[in-house]
């Protein structure tokens, strides 16, 4: 092998040596991403279960605290009716005291 070939070879080896080094750090770093995404995704599947445990007792507290529309119908009729009775009586009031003038 004459030198100009040996120079050659030499690179080549060069080369491939600081390839193969760059490969591996890019395997390290890829890794190291892949295992942070788990991470990320088992912190947001936590959060996402908290979140949902928090709505269902903020439903449940809702359902326990408040009136439901088909329990509070009869009560609303009730209400109305009350209502129309003292506007009709107050209306006729008012009426009577202007047709009295």
């Amino acid at each position: 092998m004459d030198n100009n070939e040996k120079f050659i070879s030499d690179t080549l080896k060069d080369m491939i040596s600081r390839l193969d080094e760059r490969m591996k750090f890019v395997q390290e770093s890829l890794i190291r991403i892949h295992n942070d995404i788990n991470a990320e995704r088992v912190a947001t599947d936590v959060k996402i279960e908290t979140t949902n445990d928090k709505i269902n007792q903020v439903k449940k507290w809702t359902e326990e605290n408040f009136v439901k529309k088909d329990t509070f119908s009869p009560i609303q009729k009730i209400v109305y009716g009350v209502v129309t009775l003292i506007m009709t009586g107050v209306f006729g009031a008012i009426l009577g005291l202007v047709l009295i003038k």
